[in-house]
């Protein structure tokens, strides 16, 4: 499969590791970064823009299952996945950490 059009979702996208593979995988996939913080999302897209990457941010929790779903229904509308291969999506990355309420 050619991954020139496939789609890579990172959740925590916009710091450390998660930007660091978006700027990676970004050379030859489309990126959907996935953040709680809005502003956060905004600059990524926007480095990752003046480096030439496709991407897209979307603001999610990763702890609420609906918030994943419509994470994924997003970054298939961004880039009309649905109307490509089923293939598409052929990464995802899970950068973003999770704390739970007793830590």
């Amino acid at each position: 499969m050619s991954t020139a059009r496939a789609a890579a979702v990172i959740t925590g996208g916009t710091g450390g590791m998660g930007l660091a593979t978006a700027r990676l995988m970004g050379h030859d996939h489309r990126i959907v970064l996935a953040d709680l913080d809005r502003t956060h999302l905004d600059d990524a897209v926007r480095e990752l823009a003046v480096a030439g990457v496709e991407a897209v941010g979307v603001l999610c929790d990763i702890t609420g299952k609906a918030s994943v779903e419509q994470l994924f229904q997003h970054a298939e509308s961004a880039f009309r996945l649905a109307e490509q291969r089923p293939d598409d999506f052929e990464l995802c990355s899970h950068s973003a950490r999770a704390k739970h309420p007793a830590i």
